[in-house]
Order: C-alpha cells, then structure tokens, then sequence
C-alpha cells in the first residue's frame, strides 16, 4: 500500500473538520482554535476545499462569539450559499442549521 503525505492530509482535515465542529457545538471554542489551526497548515487543495469551507464557517462562529460583528454571518451565510449553488442543498441546509444553533 502506497500512502504518501497528500492521502494522509486528506484524511487529517476530515478529522479535523468534524472535531472543530464538535468543539464548536459543545462551545469549547479554545480547542477549536487549536484544532483550527493545524487545519490552516494543510494546503487547500480541490481534494478539501469542501472541508476548508466548512472549518472556515467554525472559525467565523468562533470570530462572532469574540466579536459579535455581522461580517462573520455574512462570511458563513456566502459560503452557505456557495455551496447551495453547487447543487448541494442538503449539505447547505445541515450548515445552515450549524450556523443558527452555534451563534
């Protein structure tokens, strides 16, 4: 079996991604920030710019949370849309929903 360092940041930013969501839903913003980080030095690629999005949605909640500004809603509702757009309307609905219950 051939795993080089692309295949293993794939799967690193799923993981990633749904423990920044986690830490988000329960609030726990100060892990979420760590998390989120690591996620930043993972080169955004076609492959996970599906999973950036979506971290990029947490850090804007986090960013709301610290500095209740409606640019950071904005932010989230464009990349919402964004993804709508795409044909995803399911997975806009489910990010839609994160975004309401976590601000």
């Amino acid at each position: 079996m051939n795993i080089n360092e692309i295949d293993i940041q794939a799967s690193l930013i799923v993981i990633l991604a749904n423990i920044i969501f986690l830490c988000v839903e329960s609030k726990d913003y100060q892990d979420a920030a760590y998390f989120i980080a690591s996620a930043d030095k993972i080169k955004t690629r076609p492959d996970n710019f599906f999973y950036k999005m979506g971290i990029l949605i947490s850090k804007n909640i986090i960013e709301y949370h610290k500095n209740p500004q409606e640019s950071y809603l904005e932010n989230s509702q464009s990349i919402i849309k964004t993804i709508k757009l795409m044909g995803m309307d399911a997975y806009s609905h489910e990010l839609e929903v994160y975004l309401q219950s976590n601000i």
